[in-house]
């Protein structure tokens, strides 16, 4: 923050008000928010000394545990609270002047306010102060705000809980908004704790929540003792029970750590995009999450937590993951706390530390038998050499780059790390450190052993890296799904100046590769020589490439200790190289030669000097991700990919065959023997001969053949009232990736107007320029589904479907039976608007026909738009902002759940289904489709989701001083709605059965029903609703604002007609 000089608008506003010139301007310190004390060059227009204070308000929300998030502090709360202080008898600074800051440091848009200067001194002010006085000065204060009883005083834009009870039913609303279910159930028993213990409601008072010895200010009275003359620091100041602030008991304390616990967990939930729509409030990250381990261990050990979580959402995996890898790491939220990328590891200290103190160390050699017995191996060791007994005795900022080299080439070098004396006896001393040395680092390679002695241990980073790169050439890892980009990367081990090519070495045995290794070798020390020799002789030579060597086998292995098969792209690519024995494949580029020589002693000869040709592979074709295997892949796994291709399924359908037909003449303990040999190969919940078994399988493998994954584990079947559904099959751990759609199949509005046929049909409708994505995604939809050709029929003969027109697939209001439901609602009019627009849309097509055979009908364009409306969503990109509009195929069988086992995440590659908590066998596999309400459900998906009200209406408590409202007028166990019949008789009854109405005249229950129709329409009157996806949540508001206005309209019109006698008869 700057540390002088007063922002101009601040001065401006000052000078504008009369003030004179501001002679000095010092920064006092620096927290959650700015202080700076402003020195003028005169006396104030008060008369009072030429001094003031400057508060820049840099932080939305406090560390406090009353909040709200809705509210965040501003210059109107803070001047609010201190002016509800002064009719409590507490002085509270004067606020001079309020307004704006554009810019203040790193932030934007900073609100601030000047106050008074109080001429006197704080309690933690020792040498002038006894801190002996705080107690009664404090008790005084606490005195003083308990007896205002704010109680019907309007405290806008102050946070505001009418009581305890409030607080914790607000804790629980977020809880369950970011669907964290061990908080909601927390916050459940939290609130019956307090109904057990007899907690009573007490009115409403103002409440500082940070009375502590640097907020209190006092000055000496003639007697000697100190007394109280201001409180500053107003900014986390709410409106509320007292007893959730101040009390020390239980359940007091554990109430306000799970507030501080759920506001943590729910910023994060905001800043991962798991909120749609939510605002994110300007705070100090780091301020709020270091205690979140502290907080969340004290809960669980006291019952209130099940077991403790980071507050992070799996969003932050990749940030993890790339930390791990010593990748550039995005930070996640504003910080200024650290000057270094390193330090800063993600925005916050406590996520640094998480991953610091969790990083995997390798073995430590303790005795000197293990060490000597692991070095004397030929295989490449690198031994860190150090003068403490772990690993860890360097900081660990500067060890880490040493741990992540480690985890991520342990699959090819063996790391360890002893202790100096240790080596020095055990190898000799000739390894043992010179005087002032304080690390070493010790590489061996067969039968040669280098040792590097260095200061820091950060510098041993760099070296081991230079050994890796040089030596992992000489060794021919078998290629996986996991280690491909480590190996034959973009630039990989290369630091960014030179390419790096993967050679392919197929169905090579122990002999032949050992072979190719030492031709290899050879070659690239005559190349590297040529190279060296030109550059000698003045002229200039290209940077000398690298060439990694990896196996490959061409088919699947019969035993378990032979390679995988090759990953399902592989095919393509070899058949393609004419199936040579070694292939030479440019990762970056794409491009490949095939080596035709049996020898490879002049390979980096021919590349360099273009005796090998690399061509290009074809664009369409497989993913370079898929040509290698996965070291994970299970035996059922790979029989069931076996079983999804064309020869697999025909012999799948022999062996059927032959089991049908010779099962007669056995016996039927031959027959029973026979099916048990066989249930190992089957799932737990396979049926023979069904049919969606088969769709299911035929889906799998159609993925697989496309380039992207399901997990074995997995399959697809009917759930009971719910359609189609995801089961898992066997026990899913979380954080797994379950399924992975390449963008190639994820129908997006690019995708689909991309397609000739599509583009055509645009040209001549002339929507090309404003079509939208639905309307580009459902011609797409109806181009395919006719189409038994189509990439895409394997999965869009799993669609849900009928003989005649798909309606048995529709969301209610598209199906004409559902119309009588929604007469009386706003759905109604949203629905009949839908499908005039749907209409209209086929009347534009219909003419076209002619020219475009593969419009079917106007039923089969409303069934395109019941699979948009069902089954699309948007798609948000993981480390961007951006969000796509699409269906993924297979995902959309994925069904809704409020407490949600998993997610599906975007990358510039693929979205993936992962796993949020463990799943059961048996255990079906659900998404969240978002927090939308009944009548969204209703009409974006056509369900009701559990726990909602059947009965859809115009709804009486939109937003928190609604509810109030109607709480207020009808009670809490009424709900009452707008319908178009009787709706103002049924909301009297609802009224006249309350008992401080009872008795009460029809003309004085239409005054209060008068009151609460204004407030709501006031309410409705503005754009509330920005949470729904969907731009028919605009319209749906208008309809509620309509239905409130026609009820307000009849109770106005009653009390005109009735006479002024029709006010007597009150009780």
């Amino acid at each position: 923050m700057p540390a002088c000089a007063a922002p101009p608008e601040v001065e401006a506003i000052l000078l504008s008000m009369g003030y004179p010139e501001i002679r000095s301007c010092t920064k006092h310190k620096v927290s959650f928010h700015a202080t700076y004390f402003l020195d003028f060059a005169g006396p104030l227009p008060s008369g009072a000394e030429g001094r003031a204070v400057l508060q820049l308000i840099g932080s939305e929300l406090g560390d406090k545990g009353l909040f709200h998030l809705q509210k965040p502090i501003s210059a109107e709360s803070i001047s609010r609270a201190t002016a509800l202080a002064q009719e409590a008898g507490i002085r509270a600074p004067h606020v001079l002047a309020s307004g704006k800051v554009e810019s203040w440091g790193p932030l934007s848009d900073v609100p601030f306010l000047v106050y008074e200067f109080v001429n006197t001194a704080t309690v933690e002010d020792h040498r002038v102060a006894p801190r002996e006085d705080l107690r009664v000065a404090i008790l005084d204060v606490r005195e003083k705000l308990g007896s205002l009883n704010l109680s019907g005083i309007d405290t806008e834009p102050l946070p505001r809980f009418e009581d305890c009870y409030a607080f914790t039913a607000y804790l629980q609303q977020l809880a369950e908004q970011m669907q964290a279910r061990e908080l909601a159930e927390g916050l459940v028993k939290m609130d019956q704790a307090l109904r057990d213990a007899g907690i009573e409601p007490i009115p409403p008072t103002l409440i500082h929540q940070d009375l502590n010895d640097g907020n209190v200010l006092c000055s000496p009275d003639s007697s000697g003792r100190w007394k109280f003359d201001a409180l500053i620091d107003w900014e986390g100041a709410v409106v509320g029970d007292a007893r959730v602030a101040y009390e020390h008991g239980e359940p007091w304390n554990s109430l306000g750590k799970l507030a501080r616990v759920v506001k943590i967990r729910w910023l994060m939930a905001a800043w991962s995009g798991a909120l749609p729509g939510a605002q994110l409030p300007r705070c100090c990250a780091e301020e709020l999450v270091e205690d979140y381990d502290a907080l969340t261990a004290s809960l669980v050990r006291s019952g209130w937590l099940p077991f403790s979580l980071l507050p992070f959402k799996p969003v932050l995996l990749p940030v993890v993951f790339r930390y791990a890898r010593g990748m550039s790491v995005e930070h996640w939220m504003y910080s200024d706390r650290y000057g270094r990328d390193e330090d800063g590891a993600g925005g916050g200290k406590g996520l640094t530390n998480f991953m610091d103190s969790t990083f995997p160390e390798f073995q430590r050699h303790e005795s000197a038998a293990d060490l000597k017995q692991w070095f004397a191996s030929d295989a490449p060791r690198i031994l860190v050499v150090g003068p403490s007994s772990s690993s860890r005795a360097a900081k660990a900022v500067d060890f880490m780059p040493v741990l992540r080299l480690a985890h991520v080439w342990e699959e090819f070098f063996s790391f360890a790390s002893a202790d100096a004396k240790l080596v020095a006896e055990t190898l000799g001393s000739e390894y043992a450190l010179e005087r002032g040395q304080t690390w070493a680092l010790l590489l061996r390679s067969g039968g040669d052993v280098s040792r590097t002695q260095v200061r820091n241990v950060r510098d041993m980073a760099p070296l081991i890296q230079d050994f890796i790169s040089e030596h992992i050439p000489r060794q021919a890892p078998i290629g996986t799904e996991r280690n491909f980009q480590q190996l034959c990367g973009d630039r990989a081990l290369s630091q960014g100046t030179s390419r790096t090519y993967c050679l392919l070495l197929v169905d090579r045995n122990a002999d032949q590769t050992a072979k190719a290794l030492r031709e290899l070798e050879s070659s690239q020390k005559a190349y590297y020589q040529e190279v060296q020799e030109i550059r000698n002789a003045g002229e200039d030579a290209e940077e000398p490439f690298r060439i990694q060597p990896v196996r490959v086998a061409s088919s699947g292995s019969r035993f378990p200790w032979s390679p995988a098969g090759p990953g399902p792209s592989f095919p393509a690519v070899w058949a393609e190289a004419s199936q040579a024995w070694a292939v030479v494949l440019d990762m970056e580029t794409r491009k490949f030669a095939a080596v035709k020589t049996p020898s490879l002693n002049e390979l980096f000869q021919s590349i360099a000097y273009e005796d090998l040709k690399l061509s290009e592979l074809n664009e369409d074709g497989p993913p370079l991700s898929r040509l290698f295997s996965d070291p994970e892949t299970t035996l059922r796994r790979e029989v069931s990919a076996i079983l999804s291709t064309s020869l697999g399924a025909c012999v799948a359908y022999l062996l059927v065959a032959i089991v049908v037909s010779i099962s007669p003449a056995l016996q039927p303990a031959a027959c029973c023997l026979f099916a048990g040999s066989l249930l190992p190969w089957l799932g737990p919940d396979k049926k023979a001969a069904c049919s969606e078994q088969q769709g299911c399988s035929r889906l799998a493998g159609w993925l697989r053949e496309k380039g992207g994954r399901w997990e074995d584990r997995l399959h697809i079947e009917q759930i009971s009232g719910r359609g189609h559904g995801v089961v898992a099959s066997g026990t899913i751990p979380a954080g797994q990736t379950l399924v992975e759609i390449p963008w190639a199949l994820i129908l997006s509005s690019k995708l689909a107007r991309e397609d000739s046929d599509v583009k055509s049909m645009l040209r001549d409708l002339a929507w090309t320029d404003d079509c939208s994505d639905s309307s580009a995604i459902r011609l797409w939809l109806l181009r395919h589904a006719e189409d038994a050709q189509s990439p895409w029929r394997t999965w869009l003969s799993q669609l849900p479907q009928d003989a005649g027109a798909g309606a048995s697939c529709l969301p209610i209001v598209l199906a004409q039976a559902g119309c009588n439901a929604l007469r009386g609602t706003p759905l109604q009019r949203r629905a009949d608007l839908l499908l005039q627009s749907v209409r209209e849309e086929w009347a534009a097509l219909e003419p076209l026909r002619a020219r475009h055979p593969w419009l079917a009908s106007y039923q089969r364009w409303l069934w395109c738009q019941a699979i948009v409306s069902t089954r699309s969503g948007t798609l948000p990109m993981e480390g961007t902002e951006k969000a796509v509009h699409c269906i993924i195929p297979v995902l959309d069988f994925l069904n809704h759940s409020a407490e949600p086992n998993a997610c599906i995440v975007g990358n510039p590659t693929c979205a993936k289904l992962v796993s949020t908590e463990v799943i059961k066998a048996g255990q079906e596999v659900l998404i969240s489709y978002g927090g939308h309400s009944a009548e969204q459900f209703l009409f974006a998906f056509g369900f009701l989701p559990e726990g909602s009200v059947a009965d859809v209406a115009v709804p009486l408590a939109l937003t928190e001083a609604s509810a109030r409202k109607r709480s207020e007028l009808l009670g809490a166990g009424q709900v009452p709605c707008l319908r178009d019949e009787n709706a103002l008789e049924k909301l009297l009854g609802v009224l006249a059965e309350e008992p401080e109405f009872q008795g009460c005249s029809r003309w004085r229950l239409l005054e209060y029903l008068l009151a609460l129709f204004k407030a709501w329409h006031r309410e409705l009157a503005p754009p509330l609703f920005t949470f729904w996806r969907y731009p028919e949540a605009e319209s749906l508001r208008c309809c509620y604002a309509a239905a409130v206005m026609r009820n307000l309209q009849a109770v106005q019109a009653e009390l005109s007609s009735q006479p002024a006698s029709g006010k007597e008869g009150l009780s």
